[in-house]
C-alpha cells in the first residue's frame, strides 16, 4: 500500500528482493520512495542499501488500555487548534506545504492541534489527507520536551 500524502510504501504479504527492487524502481520515477517497516523486520535484509533515513518516524499500533494514566496538560502549556499563523510554526511546514501545494489546501484538507509554551511549538498532532477512507495522524514532540507525556495529552484532548 502507498500512503497518499507523503508516499510511504507499506509492504504486505510475501516479498522478495527482485519484486521489491521493481517496486522501488517504479516509484522512483514518480519521486521520493519511503518504505515503512519495523526495526529488525525481515524486510530490512532485502531493502536497497544506503537509504536516507533520519530515524524520526516511529509507529505504534498497540494502545494502552490503562485507566490510571494521567492526561492532564500541565498549566505552563497552551493547547490550540492550528490556523494560518500556527501552521507556520509546524515541524513539517515545508513538506506539508509541498505535498498539498498551497496553504489554502493544507488548511482545507488537514486538521492540526498543537501545544505551545511561551509561543514556542513543543508538540503537534496533524492529519494527512484522507486515503482509502482513512486518515493518518502524525504526532511530533520537540526533542527537548519529550518524555513529559505531552503527545499523550495532545492526542487525548
Amino acid at each position: 500500500m502507498r500512503e497518499a500524502t507523503y508516499g510511504t510504501i507499506y509492504i504486505g504479504g510475501l516479498m522478495n528482493i527482485s519484486l521489491l527492487a521493481s517496486i522501488v524502481q517504479y516509484f522512483r520515477q514518480i519521486g521520493k520512495v519511503g518504505i515503512g517497516c519495523w526495526i529488525n523486520d525481515p524486510l530490512d535484509e532485502i531493502l536497497p542499501i544506503d537509504p536516507n533515513y533520519d530515524r524520526r518516524t516511529l509507529y505504534f499500533t498497540e494502545r494502552s488500555r490503562r485507566n490510571d494514566i494521567s492526561y492532564q496538560l500541565p498549566s505552563e502549556y497552551i493547547l490550540a487548534q492550528r490556523d494560518r499563523h500556527l501552521f507556520s510554526k509546524s515541524f513539517d511546514y515545508e513538506s506539508t506545504l509541498d505535498s498539498f501545494g498551497s496553504l489554502e489546501n493544507v488548511l482545507k484538507y488537514t486538521e492540526g492541534t498543537i501545544i505551545l509554551q511561551d509561543e514556542v511549538l513543543v508538540c503537534e498532532a496533524a492529519t494527512g489527507a484522507p486515503t482509502h477512507g482513512r486518515i493518518e495522524i502524525g504526532v511530533t514532540t520537540a526533542e527537548t520536551y519529550r518524555g513529559q507525556g505531552l503527545a499523550r495529552s495532545l492526542v487525548r484532548n
